[in-house]
C-alpha cells in the first residue's frame, strides 16, 4: 500500500480501480498478489478518471486502469 498519486486529475487520488472487463485483469491481479506478499512497491500508469458506482457516489472518479495502461513492481 502507498500513496500513488493521481495522474488522472480524479476526485480521488491515491487509489486506483482495474477494470474487472480488462483483458489484463488476471495478470494484473496476480502482479499486485505478488507486490503485496513480497513486501515491494507498485508503479500504476493510468490515463482516465471513472466513477466506481458499486463503491462511492457516480460524481466521486478514480484513476482507473484499463487494457492501455499498465501495473508493475517496482525493486
Amino acid at each position: 500500500m502507498g500513496l500513488y498519486g493521481n495522474p488522472g486529475g480524479c476526485s480521488i487520488g491515491d487509489q486506483f480501480f482495474v477494470t474487472y472487463g480488462t483483458i489484463q485483469y488476471s495478470q494484473i491481479y496476480a502482479t499486485l498478489l505478488a507486490a503485496l506478499t513480497a513486501g515491494k512497491p507498485i508503479m500504476v500508469y493510468s490515463g482516465s478518471c471513472t466513477p466506481v458506482a458499486w463503491y462511492t457516489v457516480a460524481s466521486t472518479t478514480y484513476n482507473t486502469v484499463t487494457s492501455s495502461e499498465a501495473v508493475s513492481i517496482s525493486n
